[in-house]
């Protein structure tokens, strides 16, 4: 593999290399980054004239970001990732009002940062943060992890901390106007939060296509578009569904009697969107290749997590195909354009 790497695909290999620990970085939660290290020395290890030395600046802003994350400060509440601006994908640019205490972490975490790099400052990107949240209700309790963007959504629905504010009798309500102007969020993003809380049955669109939202306090207060005026009437057909839903989910959960052991195609379509962003990037990066080749750049790349036979790899492929992902011609594979 040496040779081939030394003779044909030393740039192409360092691209790959840089595109897939981009996307593993970013994907990770956790700010341990071991197997990202360890790849990175074997690689520099073995070839020691392989430029990888974007590979090594976006390691080095990781332990960086750890390094600042142990430090002992408030800041810890807020796990942040602080990226050379000329190393990494262009960020979404998204940006919108975060709520008040995920405000205040970021500016405390933007303080700490100055007292370490006082040359250096900090641009956030709210679109890419995840936070988890749990939310009371009268009658159930939420907990997920969720964007910042549905964070700042659902905040703007929150009761005042002032009792003497408080409404005795009615849930908070907003308009679509009301979040667009409070949050100052693009209305694609502040829709599709909306989308993600009504999928969840946490606010209700009331009354029906007057992009006037509501906290669905209890799901007692489930309507459809045709039931009376009256807020509080039951949709029995609503909630039944919703009953029949979790009971479905719950028998497709559980486990069977026989239990059978997975192949490795079964593995392999388990992480399906992982693995499919990997191909797509060698097709679309490095144009048409065989599987073999692709093969070797799993191994190389992914190391212990693709512990896979090339035949297995060529399978995986092939189901792809049937999708409409990629498609082959004389042994060589291509991304299908639009995928």
């Amino acid at each position: 593999m040496g040779h081939m790497v030394t003779l044909k695909e030393k740039e192409a290999f360092a691209e790959e290399l840089k595109t897939i620990m981009q996307e593993r970085l970013l994907r990770t939660d956790a700010l341990n980054f071991d197997q990202e290290e360890r790849l990175v020395a074997m690689f520099l290890l073995r070839f020691s004239d392989l430029n990888i030395a974007q590979c090594e600046i976006m390691l080095k802003d990781m332990q960086e970001s750890r390094m600042i994350h142990n430090r002992p400060s408030q800041a810890r509440q807020l796990q942040a990732k602080v990226l050379s601006r000329a190393y990494w994908p262009e960020p979404d640019s998204a940006t919108f009002k975060l709520p008040p205490v995920m405000d205040a972490l970021t500016e405390e975490f933007k303080e700490e940062y100055g007292r370490l790099k006082y040359a250096r400052t900090l641009v956030w990107h709210p679109a890419w943060g995840k936070t988890n949240i749990e939310l009371e209700l009268s009658d159930r309790v939420f907990r997920e992890e969720v964007t910042a963007a549905q964070a700042a959504v659902i905040h703007e629905f929150a009761e005042p901390d002032d009792p003497d504010a408080m409404q005795d009798t009615e849930a908070p309500t907003r308009t679509l106007a009301q979040l667009a102007t409070n949050l100052a969020m693009d209305d694609d993003l502040l829709r599709s939060s909306l989308a993600f809380w009504l999928s969840k049955l946490i606010l209700q669109e009331y009354p029906p296509a007057s992009s006037t939202y509501r906290v669905l306090e209890s799901l007692s207060l489930l309507t459809s578009s045709t039931s009376s005026s009256d807020p509080t009437t039951t949709t029995a057909a609503a909630v039944s569904a919703a009953v029949t839903a979790a009971a479905a989910a719950a028998i497709a959960v559980a486990p069977a009697a026989e239990p059978q052991l997975k192949t490795a195609l079964d593995e392999m379509n388990e992480n399906k969107e992982f693995l499919f962003g990997f191909v797509r990037n060698m097709l679309t990066n490095h144009g048409e290749m065989p599987a073999s080749k692709m093969y070797m750049f799993a191994t190389a790349f992914l190391q212990e997590s693709f512990a896979y036979e090339e035949e297995d790899f060529v399978e995986f492929l092939r189901g792809l195909e049937r999708e409409g992902l990629v498609q082959s011609a004389g042994g060589m594979w291509m991304i299908v354009a639009g995928t």
